[in-house]
């Protein structure tokens, strides 16, 4: 018998007992005697033993209900430190340490949550609230929009008012409102129209210093048309190549183009993940270190950025745990936690035909497609050709200063591409090139045949070019042998929607771990 006059088990919260304690415990609750509920809880929540979660987690919510904050803060605890992904306890934490005051405990469960539930209402609008207490107006107002449109987009719903408020703090006009939540949806602007029902993914936002090789536009028009996933792609500096394009801000004169920061800011907020190009530069009231972190984003690297920054990266990745992206080059391969080198550079070999085989006597032209020619080695290349020029039926061709389309369209005219010897590897120049049936000629160690021992591409050093070049022009036959398999590798290692897909897994388990298994069938590739 206890002092409060209700007979109880001895141990009521036995599995075999749960059932029938609850409602004597929520009739304690119900009378206010929380002295005496907690005087039955805090013996069992310190054996830790094993017990119906789900009741524990209503007795939680009754006692918040009751404004006994401390004994749910002790319940809602006990059930995280059981099961660290258990959502809903993060998020009634997060409300227990709110009313005891403690704003930045509160906003680091409530994050939790999200992190946990990232379509659960509650917990959006729970953080929103936190963030608005410490007056981040940005954040709270691309969670509260992110709950305004799981419920429908509804004028009249409760987020209206607190939207209302944080846009009026940031300065912004509040913006009409729509009844069709696709329409208003800044990231459902280049899904595809028969896509748009199956869009259940993340939103996914790409951001970029410069656009490499169109190789981030490519993987947005890849996420919208393959994936759950819905993206967007924000590139800060625009070249000459003239490459698909979302969101330029600066031309490639470094004008700023693109002035609409509004919606810019709309989409960080309402992004769900990061797809980081080299580096996050940051933008009018937009602190990209203060943004992202080990759970919401990766960054991938291209070539030279990396090879010249390496050290500063391998320091940057270490502290902050953020995963990259990288290729198979030697010179990317310094030691960094969580990297991954295993998708393939984005490629579409369809569009591009083969070129004429050569016959006896014809000319064979060598092309070479520069981005830095010091880089490229390009001044060795041009002393290799000029004695070929003048002793076969050999025409060199140097493409500089063009957009990628008039680039392929002269590509197309040739038969052999020298693309670069100040790398350890080939990249996208030789892959275009071998995709028309080119014998490509590039650096190329063994870090990089390791992943590929099947490349046909040409491997020189600079002592080897010379030799290796008038062997090739000098036989027809060995050019189109080697193209033809340059032709047939292409399409059997690049393939667009394997490495989107690659890219959505990928999303998935940084932002919710490695652990998390999906379920569904299996997927077809070409």
């Amino acid at each position: 018998m206890r002092g409060d006059g209700i007979q109880l088990p001895n141990n009521i919260f036995a599995d075999s007992s749960m059932e029938c304690s609850q409602p004597r415990l929520m009739e304690l609750i119900s009378q206010n005697r929380l002295d005496v509920v907690m005087g039955l809880l805090d013996p069992f929540l310190a054996t830790e033993q094993a017990t119906n979660t789900g009741m524990l987690l209503e007795l939680g919510e009754a006692l918040l209900r009751a404004q006994a904050a401390k004994g749910a803060d002790k319940v809602f605890a006990w059930l995280i430190n059981q099961d660290r992904d258990h959502g809903q306890a993060h998020n009634l934490l997060g409300i227990a340490k709110v009313m005891q005051g403690d704003a930045p405990a509160a906003e680091q469960f409530l994050r939790k949550a999200v992190e946990l539930m990232p379509q659960d209402r509650p917990s959006l609008n729970n953080l929103a609230k936190v963030l608005m207490l410490k007056k981040d107006w940005a954040q709270a107002l691309g969670f509260l929009e992110k709950a305004w449109q799981l419920n429908g987009q509804d004028p009249k719903a409760p987020e209206m008012e607190l939207i209302k408020n944080c846009r009026t703090q940031l300065g912004e006009k509040t913006k009409p409102l729509m009844d069709n939540p696709i329409s208003n949806d800044p990231f459902m602007k280049l899904v595809p129209p028969e896509k748009q029902p199956a869009k259940t993914g993340l939103n996914v936002l790409i951001y970029a210093d410069f656009n490499v090789a169109g190789q981030l536009t490519k993987l947005c028009r890849a996420l919208n048309q393959y994936t759950p996933h819905k993206a967007r792609c924000i590139i800060v500096q625009d070249d000459y190549l003239q490459y698909d394009r979302d969101i330029i801000i600066n031309d490639q004169n470094g004008r700023q183009v693109f002035h609409d920061l509004n919606e810019i800011h709309q989409l960080v907020r309402q992004a769900d993940f990061f797809h980081i190009g080299r580096q996050a530069l940051n933008l009018p009231n937009l602190n990209f270190d203060q943004i992202l972190n080990e759970k919401n984003c990766l960054v991938q690297y291209f070539g030279s950025y990396l090879r010249m920054n390496h050290k500063k990266l391998f320091l940057w990745h270490l502290k902050r745990n953020i995963a990259a992206v990288v290729g198979f080059g030697w010179t990317q391969a310094f030691p960094l936690h969580r990297k991954f080198y295993h998708i393939q550079q984005f490629f579409d070999p369809t569009p591009f035909e083969r070129v004429p085989r050569l016959n006896p006597g014809d000319a064979i032209r060598v092309v070479h497609a520069p981005t830095n020619r010091e880089i490229k080695r390009t001044a060795d290349f041009v002393a290799a050709m000029e004695p070929l020029v003048r002793e076969f039926k050999v025409e060199m061709d140097i493409i500089e200063g063009v957009d990628n389309k008039a680039c392929l369209e002269r590509k197309a005219r040739g038969h052999i591409t020298y693309d670069e010897m100040g790398t350890p590897t080939f990249g996208l120049n030789s892959v275009e090139s071998m995709a028309m049936g080119h014998v490509a000629l590039s650096s190329v160690n063994p870090h990089v045949l390791s992943y590929m021992p099947d490349t046909p591409v040409v491997r020189i050093t600079p002592e080897s070019l010379a030799p290796l070049l008038r062997r090739l022009v000098s036989d027809h036959e060995l050019v189109n042998a080697i193209g033809d398999r340059s032709y047939e590798f292409v399409r059997k290692h690049y393939d667009e929607m394997r490495s989107v897909t690659q890219f959505a897994h990928l999303y998935n388990g940084i932002k919710y771990g490695f652990f998390h298994c999906d379920s569904g069938l299996p997927l077809e590739f070409s």
